[in-house]
């Protein structure tokens, strides 16, 4: 992984492209399996730069993980890049093919398989994986209906006092909110739900949200709230339908979070624990968002963690 902040970027790029190197650079970029660019609109682009940026992006488009963090929405990025033209072809870019991999938009990355690695290699379990519709195409309606379909198949099959919901960032949203709607409807509720740093207020409004923000090298509160304005475009974030932490905690099954102390969504969990005292919530000292899938001592620590609550609750059943 690499980090650093777009005007980073740029002058990188830059010096590479006076040295006539520039060709060479990105080829050798693409061998990092994630790249993240943080501070995206901080400072406006020259058209130079604005190219070479571009650049960047196009060669991390289906080959490599790329990670951008801006204050701005996407409507504003025509002025940060000074050519309305590039910034919708590196928006283009950026959201296409963008499920459970991240903001309600983004496909599933081969970083992400870390976390099912984890889990069967701690569990003795079958793990299905919901491929689900993804916005700005399929809006948060279509999301919950196709999820809601298949666990009930899952519970035709298996029954679900044996089912656990997991899910990490923008699944772990949609894991909770499965579980309120089921509750709702009287349906048959999973044995447990385990989390791994989920998006609980699509408002980013915590108090403590702006410093955490400071800390963490991968998401911000422009990120969530720009997710949530194309996955339920016309709905409030608050509303309860699409931010489970404003929703009703009782009734829900046995829940255990993990997050890091280093991400801003470490604010929802501790907000949701506020509201419901029962939810188990462990916080990891310096890691960030779903830090499990990083292959540390702390992964293999949570992962533990999460096997003996599975091995706990499913056995109640």
């Amino acid at each position: 992984m690499l980090f650093a902040t777009a005007t980073d970027w740029v002058t990188r790029l830059t010096d590479a492209h006076r040295q006539g190197n520039l060709p060479r650079e990105l080829s050798r970029l693409r061998r990092y399996g994630l790249i993240i660019v943080d501070e995206v609109g901080y400072l406006p682009f020259e058209q130079d730069a604005a190219n070479l940026f571009f650049q960047l992006v196009s060669s991390r488009y289906e080959h490599a993980s790329l990670i951008l963090t801006s204050n701005l929405p996407f409507s504003g990025w025509g002025g940060v890049f000074g050519d309305q033209a590039v910034a919708a072809a590196m928006i283009d870019r950026i959201v296409h093919h963008a499920d459970d991999g991240g903001a309600w938009v983004m496909d599933m990355q081969g970083i992400q398989y870390g976390l099912v690695a984890g889990l069967l290699k701690n569990l003795d379990a079958d793990i299905t994986m919901a491929i689900y519709p993804l916005a700005p195409e399929r809006h948060w309606k279509e999301t919950m209906a196709f999820c809601r379909d298949l666990y009930l198949e899952m519970v035709e099959e298996h029954g679900a006092e044996s089912i656990v919901i997991t899910g990490d960032s923008a699944g772990g949203n949609i894991a909770m909110l499965l579980a309120q709607s089921l509750r709702d409807d009287g349906g048959p509720l999973p044995a447990a739900l385990v989390l791994y740093s989920p998006v609980l207020d699509l408002s980013a409004s915590g108090h403590d949200q702006a410093e955490l923000e400071r800390r963490d090298p991968s998401v911000t509160r422009s990120l969530i709230r720009n997710g949530a304005a194309l996955w339920a475009p016309g709905l409030e974030p608050k509303d309860p339908r699409i931010s489970p932490l404003y929703a009703d905690q009782a009734g829900l099954p046995p829940t255990l979070i993990f997050t890091g102390d280093r991400e801003v969504l470490d604010s929802d969990a501790r907000r949701l624990v506020e509201v419901n005292p029962e939810v188990d919530h462990r916080c990891y000292a310096e890691m960030a968002h779903v830090f499990p899938i990083g292959g540390t001592r702390e992964s293999a620590h949570a992962f533990r963690e999460t096997a003996a609550f599975v091995a706990r609750e499913t056995r109640k059943g």
